[in-house]
C-alpha cells in the first residue's frame, strides 16, 4: 500500500483512472502533497427522530440550506459532499474532519470514514458526510474544506461488481 501524492493523484486523473469533479466550479483543492479538501454541499439533511433499524420505511428527514444552517447537539445530519469521485478498484479512500474544526466538535465523518475501492466506479459520486455537533453550530460555509480525503493505493484490484453508491443518499431504497 501506498498514500497517494498530488502528483500521483493527476497522473491517475490524466490517464482516466480517477475521476476527480467538483460540483460548485472552485475545483478540486488540495490542502498540501497528500490531503484533498472537501467541502459541504449546498444542503445538509437531518435524519429526525425516531429511527428504527426494522423498519423498511425511509426515516423522516428534513432539509435545510447549508449556509443557514443551524445544528444541534444530539442530532444527526448528513450532507453530501461537492466534491464526486470515481475510484479504480486498486483505491481506497479515508476521510478525516481537519483538526481546527474537529476541536471545535464539528465532526464530519462519525463512522463512514473508509471509501471502498471502485467507490463510484458507475458514475461519480459524492461523500455523504455524517456530522455531528457537542454544541450548537452556525456560520457553516460551503466555500471551505472542513474535512479531507487520503487516497491510498492497494496492491490488489478489488471486484465488486454493479454496486451503485449514488442511490445511498438521501434514503433511496
Amino acid at each position: 500500500m501506498k498514500l497517494l501524492t498530488r502528483s500521483h493523484i493527476s497522473q491517475l486523473v490524466k490517464d482516466n483512472k480517477l475521476v476527480l469533479i467538483s460540483t460548485d466550479n472552485q475545483g478540486i483543492t488540495f490542502l498540501d502533497e497528500v490531503r484533498i479538501g472537501l467541502r459541504l454541499g449546498e444542503e445538509i439533511t437531518e435524519v429526525l427522530a425516531p429511527v428504527c433499524l426494522n423498519d423498511t420505511a425511509t426515516p423522516r428527514t428534513q432539509k435545510q440550506k447549508t449556509t443557514s444552517a443551524l445544528l444541534i447537539p444530539g442530532h444527526l445530519y448528513l450532507c453530501p459532499s461537492s466534491e464526486r469521485f470515481s475510484l479504480p478498484n486498486n483505491v481506497m479512500g479515508v476521510i478525516s474532519t481537519r483538526s481546527k474544526y474537529a476541536r471545535l466538535g464539528f465532526e464530519l465523518a462519525k463512522s463512514s470514514v473508509y471509501v471502498a475501492p471502485g467507490f463510484g466506479s458507475k458514475e461519480p459520486t459524492p461523500l455523504v458526510f455524517e456530522i455531528t455537533v457537542p454544541l450548537e453550530v452556525s456560520g457553516i460555509s460551503t466555500n471551505i474544506c472542513y474535512g479531507f480525503l487520503l487516497l491510498i493505493e492497494i496492491d490488489d484490484h478489488l471486484e465488486h461488481g454493479s454496486v451503485s453508491y449514488n442511490s445511498r443518499f438521501p434514503f433511496d431504497r
